[in-house]
């Protein structure tokens, strides 16, 4: 079966703009300094696929390490919100990302273990 050079174009067409909408940033619907989105786009470039949730309307990526104390630690400096929860497997301080997610330090005085994260909301684009 020969497809019609019109039906070809349209076809080529609808692949290459698959191509740019995959390739293109994943935007945010919060507004963000452009120091904050620096760092929220390094984490977003650290999260792989292992480090992703779907969800039907928004992804949420995470990023570990010093990506995110770095993000977690500008957080600290610009006083986002902090909330602090005691669990059994250690302390975490949690620091808000404005409407995007939150990034967070789990604390555990008696391992002396540190751990960075950071969750980040990316939505989907409305159609």
């Amino acid at each position: 079966m020969r497809l019609s050079h019109r039906l070809s174009r349209q076809f080529l067409t609808l692949a290459g703009l698959s191509c740019v909408l995959a390739a293109a940033p994943l935007r945010l619907e919060a507004k963000m300094s452009p120091e904050a989105e620096s760092y929220n786009n390094a984490c977003i470039r650290e999260a792989s696929e292992n480090n992703a949730i779907r969800t039907a309307d928004h992804t949420i990526l995470t990023c570990w390490g010093s990506v995110a104390e770095n993000f977690f630690d500008y957080l600290v400096s610009s006083n986002a919100k902090e909330t602090v929860d005691k669990q059994n497997t250690g302390t975490y301080i949690f620091r808000e990302i404005p409407e995007t997610g939150r990034c967070w330090h789990k604390i555990q005085i008696a391992d002396e273990v540190s751990i960075y994260g950071c969750a980040i909301n990316v939505f989907k684009a409305v159609n």
